[in-house]
């Protein structure tokens, strides 16, 4: 089953959609968070610091307000945190100058296959290397997008009508059907 969060999450440092801090030998999979987040600092849709856990198959579309380091899905990843197979897509207001559509800075980990939307955060760049990409919101409606990075559409992911990937775990949006003539 998924593990998720709703609603909104206001604090002053290490404010996160789903959690505020996550830590060295955490995993958290088939996690995701929705609704507002508002904080000063480390503020973020999913997580607002990444201490070395590793987050995979994860997504959040939270709207994010932070003063200074705020993201879409993480505003830290510190000591190897890893995100793999993720995305964020939502609205992100930053005052402060370190920010980033995915992850505003990040020191060390591995980011393999993840996104952010471009269009909804109004932000072309992201810290954490080649492999957390920007893309906008026809790419992020497009099953191809994630299916070409290696991501599961048969046991983990589903498209839902006009709208993104999210979680076959949750019972979010409608399903896509197939489309053709019968």
């Amino acid at each position: 089953n998924c593990c998720y969060a709703t609603g909104s999450v206001e604090g002053e440092e290490y404010v996160g959609g789903f959690a505020g801090y996550t830590s060295t030998n955490a995993t958290l999979v088939l996690s995701y968070s929705q609704g507002s987040v508002t904080g000063d600092s480390n503020v973020a849709g999913f997580t607002g610091y990444n201490n070395g856990a590793t987050i995979r198959n994860s997504f959040t579309t939270s709207n994010v307000t932070a003063n200074n380091i705020g993201a879409g899905f993480a505003g830290t990843n510190g000591s190897s945190g890893s995100f793999i197979n993720c995305y964020a897509s939502a609205e992100l207001n930053v005052s402060g100058s370190t920010f980033g559509g995915f992850l505003a800075q990040s020191w060390s980990g591995a980011h393999i296959a993840s996104f952010w939307n471009t269009d909804t955060s109004g932000v072309l760049t992201s810290a954490g290397g080649a492999q957390i990409t920007g893309i906008s919101s026809a790419q992020v409606a497009d099953e191809a997008t994630f299916t070409s990075a290696g991501w599961d559409f048969t046991d983990v992911w589903i498209m839902s009508v006009g709208s993104n990937a999210v979680l076959q775990c949750s019972n979010l949006l409608t399903p896509m059907l197939g489309s053709g003539t019968q």
